[in-house]
């Protein structure tokens, strides 16, 4: 406890603001006309989505931590689990896996 939550909370409220400056950014450049840009429309339109994506999970994961007064809050364990938190699970998963394979091969 003591000051690394008090820190943890603050950087969460600062993460807020940031998302709400990337949530206008990218409602703003999905107003553009990317269909002008044929070559890379596609790609576009994708990583708007993926950074849409990872502006709203973070977001709800930074009012969880602001609502549990600086608690941490892993990107898996995060309520709307965005890339990173798949990612994140998706990576403890697979060193799970090793680690009982490990275990197996070691009896």
């Amino acid at each position: 406890e003591g000051w690394p939550r008090k820190l943890r909370k603050y950087l969460a409220e600062l993460s807020l603001k940031d998302a709400a400056w990337r949530k206008e950014v990218t409602d703003k450049t999905a107003g553009l006309d990317i269909k002008q840009y044929d070559a890379g429309q596609t790609v576009a339109s994708k990583a708007l989505g993926v950074l849409s994506s990872i502006t709203e999970s973070e977001m709800s994961r930074a009012e969880e931590i602001v609502r549990r007064d600086g608690a941490l809050v892993r990107p898996k364990d995060s309520p709307v689990r965005g890339p990173l938190g798949d990612a994140e699970k998706a990576v403890l998963l697979a060193l799970e896996d090793i680690i009982v394979a490990e275990e197996d091969r070691l009896r």
